[in-house]
């Protein structure tokens, strides 16, 4: 009985909006397209037929050129990844070489030769113990980036398991919560931002007085109600949406094999990517001298270490942006499927979700990075 009356206030949410959709979607079906739907007043089909549209072409490459600047942009960043060990390396020793060298007896001469003739290897045992603790000391915190992740990805799992049964049987309660969260987030912000306030404390450590910031947020928690009041009547409708959306991406699982791998090599570019910022910064001459020096380096070299942090930020935000893109012109592709050809897509790793992310890696690949 449950379901019975949910689905007859979906029908009901629904039923003003049966045909203004189905007149939103004849510009993006073929010519001489025919639709059925089914009308919730009398229960009856209709078939609405058009010859509005245009056939896209299968099979074509879009924006070729972004789709090349993208991956030429990552073969320079791998390549140049691999000289990042050699250079930590370098700098690395050359601190050894130095400190060592100021640790001599004051009568010992560049040779390496102590006050009394004889030879100093102290050097080269330290520059080994450094090159060892180094070793040491990446593989742990790598063993333990990688411990976190993999834990990271088992309990997100779960989360979201449990939040897809949540989100499909409360969509409409989820919805409303978070609308009043996020209300209820500014005006906390704003009521924090004046208990943190003191005027005098603030006078004494130099500060500045967060009155008018505390203001912002009571403004934008205002504008946010109003925003709130206008939207809550079509909370339904929204939720209906939530519900059916949910439903699809359960009815075609696969999709969230590319969500939660998705992340990870997002990771793993994210230390190539650091890897090469690395190797760069080694080649303008960062790591040669010690931090005293640094402030004598010349403009030109200052300049060059600034723009390759941009450059490299830019890289950073546009690898994380088409890695997360492809997952989503993925879902979006199977969803699209399960909405005109359901026996497509009703099964874990369907052809709808096989099929969607082909195209979102070779067809639509150039569009993506173009977007991104």
């Amino acid at each position: 009985n449950l379901q019975k009356d949910h689905t007859r206030t979906l029908l009901r949410t629904t039923r003003t909006t049966n045909k203004q959709m189905f007149s939103q979607a004849k510009s993006f079906l073929a010519p001489e397209a025919t639709v059925t739907s089914l009308d919730s007043d009398d229960k009856t089909e209709n078939e609405y037929t058009w010859t509005k549209g245009e056939v896209q072409p299968s099979g074509v490459y879009r924006d070729v050129k972004f789709a090349i600047a993208f991956l030429a942009h990552l073969v320079i960043i791998f390549i140049t990844a691999m000289f990042a060990p050699s250079i930590v390396k370098k700098a690395f020793l050359g601190v050894t070489e130095e400190n060592s060298y100021y640790n001599q007896d004051a009568n010992a001469d560049s040779n390496n030769f102590d006050g009394d003739g004889y030879y100093n290897d102290n050097d080269e045992g330290e520059n080994l113990d450094v090159e060892s603790a180094v070793k040491k000391g990446s593989a742990i915190i790598l063993g333990a980036v990688a411990g976190f992740t993999f834990l990271s990805a088992l309990v997100s799992l779960g989360l979201t398991l449990v939040a897809l049964y949540y989100l499909q049987m409360h969509a409409e309660r989820v919805i409303k919560i978070s609308v009043i969260f996020t209300f209820l987030w500014f005006i906390g912000l704003g009521v924090l931002t004046l208990v943190m306030d003191n005027s005098d404390a603030a006078g004494y450590y130099g500060g500045v007085d967060n009155t008018p910031l505390a203001v912002v947020f009571f403004v934008l928690g205002a504008f946010y109600a109003c925003y709130a009041y206008g939207l809550w009547k079509d909370i339904p409708f929204a939720a209906a949406t939530l519900s059916t959306g949910v439903t699809a991406c359960r009815g075609n699982l696969g999709v969230f094999a590319f969500a939660f791998v998705s992340p990870m090599i997002n990771f793993v570019t994210v230390i190539v990517q650091f890897m090469s910022l690395v190797s760069f910064l080694g080649w303008l001459g960062l790591f040669d001298s010690n931090l005293d020096d640094y402030h004598e380096t010349s403009g030109a070299v200052q300049f060059g270490i600034s723009v390759t942090y941009i450059l490299f930020l830019v890289s950073l935000y546009w690898t994380s942006e088409v890695i997360k893109n492809i997952t989503t012109v993925t879902v979006s592709g199977t969803i699209g499927t399960w909405w005109y050809s359901p026996s497509e897509a009703s099964s874990c790793c369907s052809s709808a979700v096989m099929d969607s992310f082909k195209r979102a890696t070779t067809y639509s690949f150039g569009s993506i990075c173009f977007g991104s």
